[in-house]
């Protein structure tokens, strides 16, 4: 990647960003003496009026640089810093005034939804992505006031309230929301989300993930709930991608009664959830050639017998990750051999620490997977002979390798692959 081509863009978007803003916007900061040196000129075309997406995330974060060299076209990096309270300025006068154009809001913690989004009284939002410690009915309140149409919502925060996720999708005109992603710190309850979900959006609601890190002491009656709501997967007819991370409450016999369900899955994630092969592999079965892309992140020693199942049911699927996995060398090479589409191979464990095993197994990857675009090897340790095999491979772009997994210098391995092959 051509970093300098790159800030040089940041920059000038900066740049015109900062000179679409009228001055009396800016004109009480510290800095604007030096913004109005530096930024002179106005744009000639009204760049805002195309604004469909706003990333505070990204306007947060940024360094920005904007001075600028109008007579060699070039721009000096190293002039000055704008503060994070220019672009807190910014940020709020680009939803004031362009907020009725806008499609898709990305909020940070560093600017509060309750500060922010009642700003912006008329709205045209299809996407809400947030991030912020707590989601309470606070702020289920501020968003129903500013949106209706939600097609996509997304909510990162420490703690997630059930009942505040379920009143934004009531809200929501009927049918409407497609996506939903939820990523809470602690275990929360999903059964008010899931029913809600069924009542105004079963038949809209295509992706559904949802994620929490730490299990936090719950009661029996939560548990119960929690897997009510597993049960009522199967009731949405139009699922494409799902994702359950973390979810230690789960089941396995109460997903495996869905899982037949799951035929339209083009998505799969599963991540440190107690489910058994069994289960899996009924799901990767219903869901058949049309599984696309599967991340099996699961500490589970039984796992590696869903390969084979995998590999006959799902012949199109391009991304496979299981990094987590261990597994035997003949379940993953009986997967390849009907996985001729994979592009990129996320692999884990090889239970025999045989060096001639790995070695079977790359000669199979070189053998089976000629659209092959990434290979990450986990902790397998591989020959310097498998490296050559690798080397020739129509389409490898990136090969992934634990540094303590080969004997090799990464000098002489990055000598074996030039031209073929980047190590990363």
């Amino acid at each position: 990647m051509n970093y300098s081509l790159v800030n040089f863009r940041i920059a000038k978007l900066c740049q015109t960003l900062i000179n679409c803003v009228p001055p009396h916007s800016l004109k009480d900061l510290d800095q604007w003496d030096i913004i109005r040196e530096t930024n002179s000129f106005t744009p000639l075309v009204d760049y805002l009026g195309y604004l469909r997406e706003l990333d505070l995330i990204w306007l947060m974060s940024i360094s920005w640089n904007t001075n600028s060299d109008l007579v060699n076209g070039t721009l000096d990096f190293c002039q000055f810093f704008i503060s994070i309270e220019v672009a807190e300025i910014l940020a709020k006068y680009l939803w004031i005034t362009h907020g009725h154009r806008i499609r898709k809001l990305v909020l940070s913690r560093s600017i509060p939804l309750e500060q922010f989004l009642p700003l912006s009284t008329h709205t045209s939002l299809t996407t809400l992505d947030i991030e912020l410690v707590s989601f309470k009915s606070l702020h289920a309140e501020l968003i129903n006031k500013a949106c209706s149409n939600l097609k996509t919502l997304k909510i990162i925060a420490t703690v997630v309230d059930d009942i505040a996720v379920a009143k934004v999708i009531a809200h929501q005109t009927p049918g409407s929301i497609r996506k939903l992603v939820i990523r809470s710190m602690e275990s929360y309850s999903i059964h008010h989300t899931i029913d809600t979900l069924l009542e105004y959006h079963y038949k809209s609601i295509t992706h559904l993930k949802l994620s929490m890190c730490i299990l936090t002491l719950v009661e029996p009656q939560d548990k119960f709930l929690f897997n009510s709501a597993l049960s009522k997967l199967s009731q949405f007819p139009n699922l494409i991608s799902l994702k359950l991370a973390g979810w230690k409450l789960a089941d396995d016999e109460t997903m495996l009664t869905v899982a037949h369900s799951f035929h339209k899955l083009h998505k799969l994630r599963l991540e440190n959830v107690p489910f058994t092969s069994n289960t899996i592999e009924a799901i990767v079965r219903a869901a058949g050639k049309n599984l696309l892309q599967s991340t099996i992140l699961i500490d589970n020693q039984e796992l590696g017998r869903v390969l084979p199942a995998l590999g006959i049911h799902c012949p199109n699927i391009r991304y496979l990750d299981i990094q987590k996995m261990r597994y035997q060398s003949k379940h993953l090479l009986q997967c390849l051999k009907s996985c001729g589409s994979l592009k990129t191979l996320k692999l884990g464990t090889i239970e025999s620490m045989d060096p001639m095993v790995a070695d079977r197994v790359v000669c199979g990857i070189a053998h089976s997977l000629n659209e092959l675009e990434h290979l990450y090897m986990g902790q397998s340790k591989i020959s310097e002979a498998s490296l050559h095999h690798l080397s020739t491979h129509p389409n490898l772009k990136c090969l992934r390798l634990n540094p303590f997994a080969y004997t090799f210098s990464p000098e002489k391995a990055q000598a074996l692959l030039e031209g073929r092959v980047s190590m990363a």
